[in-house]
């Protein structure tokens, strides 16, 4: 019985997805999700969030996503704000790009905003 309990215990621990959205084999060139954070001497934090899904179609059809978002949190509490976010969409068939979109949102408010 106590073999059968560490065997279970074994499986369970193994079969938990410890890389959470950063798996080896969840990622590819076409997809991926990354997330990175710097903290200054102030106490500023900095995210910068970004990521890429492609998607293909029955016909030759590839849409690309591209998301990335940038968030200011300067020490203290409820102060954090977003810097920018940017969506680029694209669209091919038979790998010729049929169709493109930019989105870009900006707060110029933030003092570094303009630095991104």
């Amino acid at each position: 019985m106590k073999k059968l309990y560490i065997l279970f215990l074994i499986t369970l621990v193994s079969s938990c997805n410890i890389y959470g959205d950063k798996h080896p084999q969840s990622i590819t060139p076409e997809n991926y999700k990354e997330i990175t954070s710097t903290t200054d001497d102030s106490g500023t934090t900095v995210k910068k969030e970004s990521s890429k899904q492609t998607t293909h179609g029955d016909n030759g059809q590839k849409k690309t996503v591209i998301e990335s978002k940038v968030t200011q949190d300067p020490k203290g509490l409820l102060n954090k704000t977003t810097v920018s976010k940017t969506k680029d969409v694209t669209e091919e068939q038979d790998g010729v790009t049929t169709k493109t979109s930019h989105e870009s949102e900006k707060n110029n408010e933030i003092g570094q905003g303009d630095e991104w």
